[in-house]
């Protein structure tokens, strides 16, 4: 007597009748039905590790069923592979970054000192044309010293030649 009160309640047949066969054939079908919508929930859940069991080679459900998760594992690995590859280029970026921040800040480093150094140049420009108009002027009152030196040398000469003559 088979009897399973999941699929058929309250059927009671001879396991070796027509229809005793027939119903266990339909409760593997339905058991193996359940098995594979067991095996959905757990991809739809997200678990890689679930496995289908090909019944027979005329499985279709069981073999298209186990072809879909072997294309979501190629699909998964892409993914996986592509994600690794953007990781590993933005470590890349990163890092070229870093570096170009370090030379943005040893350039500016670099122009700062520049900039210190035209600084103190220009402030000796500006001392030596201090410097040269100072001494430009010194050498215009030391022109006009001579100047009136030598006029005064002149006078004297002049008196002196005078004075000979008239001695």
């Amino acid at each position: 007597v088979v009897e399973d009160r999941d699929y058929f309640q309250g059927i009671v047949v001879e396991q070796d009748s027509e229809i005793g066969v027939m119903m266990q054939s339909f409760q593997q079908m339905a058991q193996s039905i359940q098995d594979y919508v067991n095996v959905i929930q757990r991809i739809a859940e997200g678990d890689r590790t679930a496995f289908v069991n090909v019944r027979s080679t005329d499985d279709s459900l069981g073999k298209n069923l186990y072809h879909l998760i072997q294309s979501n594992d190629l699909a998964f690995a892409r993914i996986v592979g592509v994600a690794e590859s953007v990781a590993s280029n933005a470590r890349e970026i990163a890092n070229a970054s870093t570096m170009l921040a370090d030379n943005a800040s040893a350039q500016a480093a670099a122009v700062q000192e520049l900039s210190d150094s035209v600084d103190k140049a220009n402030t000796l420009v500006q001392e030596n044309v201090q410097k040269t108009q100072e001494a430009d002027e010194i050498s215009q009152h030391i022109r006009s010293r001579v100047h009136e030196s030598n006029e005064q040398m002149r006078t004297l000469l002049t008196s002196v030649t005078e004075i000979q003559d008239a001695s």
